[in-house]
Protein backbone atom coordinates (compact mmCIF):
# COMPACT_ATOMS: atom_id res chain seq x y z
CA UNK A 1 0.00 0.00 0.00
CA UNK A 2 1.45 3.42 -0.95
CA UNK A 3 2.44 5.67 1.92
CA UNK A 4 0.02 8.58 2.38
CA UNK A 5 1.36 12.04 3.06
CA UNK A 6 0.16 13.20 6.47
CA UNK A 7 0.06 16.78 5.18
CA UNK A 8 -1.05 16.72 1.54
CA UNK A 9 -0.34 19.72 -0.67
CA UNK A 10 -3.09 22.30 -0.69
CA UNK A 11 -4.04 25.85 -1.66
CA UNK A 12 -1.09 27.43 0.15
CA UNK A 13 1.30 25.13 -1.71
CA UNK A 14 -0.20 26.24 -5.03
CA UNK A 15 0.35 29.92 -4.16
CA UNK A 16 3.92 29.27 -2.99
CA UNK A 17 4.66 27.25 -6.12
CA UNK A 18 3.19 29.92 -8.38
CA UNK A 19 5.37 32.55 -6.69
CA UNK A 20 8.49 30.39 -6.99
CA UNK A 21 7.82 29.97 -10.71
CA UNK A 22 7.11 33.66 -11.25
CA UNK A 23 10.28 34.79 -9.49
CA UNK A 24 12.37 32.09 -11.22
CA UNK A 25 11.11 33.28 -14.59
CA UNK A 26 11.79 36.92 -13.64
CA UNK A 27 15.39 35.80 -13.04
CA UNK A 28 15.47 34.13 -16.49
CA UNK A 29 16.39 30.84 -14.84
CA UNK A 30 15.29 27.62 -16.52
CA UNK A 31 13.64 24.93 -14.41
CA UNK A 32 16.48 22.51 -15.20
CA UNK A 33 19.10 25.07 -14.15
CA UNK A 34 17.33 25.71 -10.87
CA UNK A 35 17.04 21.97 -10.30
CA UNK A 36 20.75 21.47 -10.94
CA UNK A 37 21.68 24.25 -8.52
CA UNK A 38 19.40 22.80 -5.84
CA UNK A 39 20.46 19.20 -6.40
CA UNK A 40 16.89 18.26 -7.35
CA UNK A 41 15.35 16.93 -10.53
CA UNK A 42 13.54 19.26 -12.92
CA UNK A 43 10.43 17.14 -12.31
CA UNK A 44 10.65 17.79 -8.54
CA UNK A 45 10.94 21.54 -9.16
CA UNK A 46 7.93 21.41 -11.48
CA UNK A 47 5.93 19.62 -8.80
CA UNK A 48 6.86 22.41 -6.35
CA UNK A 49 5.85 25.09 -8.85
CA UNK A 50 2.52 23.43 -9.61
CA UNK A 51 1.77 23.03 -5.90
CA UNK A 52 1.53 19.25 -6.24
CA UNK A 53 4.35 18.72 -3.75
CA UNK A 54 4.83 20.68 -0.54
CA UNK A 55 8.14 22.56 -0.34
CA UNK A 56 9.98 21.90 2.91
CA UNK A 57 11.22 24.86 4.96
CA UNK A 58 14.80 23.86 4.13
CA UNK A 59 14.10 23.72 0.38
CA UNK A 60 12.16 27.00 0.53
CA UNK A 61 15.13 28.74 2.15
CA UNK A 62 17.53 27.27 -0.44
CA UNK A 63 15.26 28.42 -3.28
CA UNK A 64 14.99 31.90 -1.73
CA UNK A 65 18.79 32.12 -1.46
CA UNK A 66 19.20 30.93 -5.05
CA UNK A 67 16.67 33.46 -6.37
CA UNK A 68 18.00 36.18 -4.03
CA UNK A 69 14.67 37.00 -2.42
CA UNK A 70 13.45 36.74 1.16
CA UNK A 71 11.59 33.50 1.80
CA UNK A 72 8.53 35.60 2.63
CA UNK A 73 8.31 36.58 -1.08
CA UNK A 74 6.83 33.15 -1.77
CA UNK A 75 3.86 33.89 0.51
CA UNK A 76 2.68 36.90 -1.52
CA UNK A 77 -1.01 36.65 -2.27
CA UNK A 78 -1.88 34.88 0.97
CA UNK A 79 -3.48 36.63 3.94
CA UNK A 80 -1.23 37.67 6.82
CA UNK A 81 -2.38 35.54 9.79
CA UNK A 82 -1.95 38.47 12.20
CA UNK A 83 -3.58 41.31 10.26
CA UNK A 84 -5.78 39.23 7.90
CA UNK A 85 -4.65 41.58 5.12
CA UNK A 86 -3.17 40.24 1.87
CA UNK A 87 0.60 39.90 1.85
CA UNK A 88 1.88 42.20 -0.93
CA UNK A 89 3.00 40.62 -4.17
CA UNK A 90 6.77 40.45 -4.48
CA UNK A 91 8.07 43.41 -6.45
CA UNK A 92 4.82 45.36 -6.19
CA UNK A 93 4.66 49.08 -5.63
CA UNK A 94 2.92 48.40 -2.29
CA UNK A 95 6.28 47.30 -0.93
CA UNK A 96 7.76 50.68 -1.86
CA UNK A 97 4.88 52.45 -0.16
CA UNK A 98 5.66 50.66 3.10
CA UNK A 99 9.15 52.16 3.25
CA UNK A 100 9.50 54.95 5.77
CA UNK A 101 11.15 57.57 3.56
CA UNK A 102 11.85 59.75 6.61
CA UNK A 103 14.42 57.20 7.78
CA UNK A 104 16.33 57.38 4.49
CA UNK A 105 18.67 60.08 3.30
CA UNK A 106 17.24 62.37 0.59
CA UNK A 107 19.30 60.83 -2.25
CA UNK A 108 18.26 57.26 -1.42
CA UNK A 109 14.60 58.24 -1.00
CA UNK A 110 14.66 60.04 -4.36
CA UNK A 111 16.21 57.02 -6.08
CA UNK A 112 13.59 54.67 -4.61
CA UNK A 113 10.76 56.97 -5.70
CA UNK A 114 12.18 57.13 -9.25
CA UNK A 115 12.48 53.34 -9.40
CA UNK A 116 8.95 52.88 -8.07
CA UNK A 117 7.57 55.19 -10.78
CA UNK A 118 9.62 53.50 -13.48
CA UNK A 119 8.46 49.99 -12.60
CA UNK A 120 4.90 50.82 -11.51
Amino acid sequence: MPKKNAFPAGEIDVVIGRNIRSIRKDRHLATQDMANLLGKTAQQCQLYELGHTRVSAHALKRIANLLRVPATAFFAGLDDPVTNEPIPVYGSKELFLKLDMALLDAETASLIEKLAKKFA
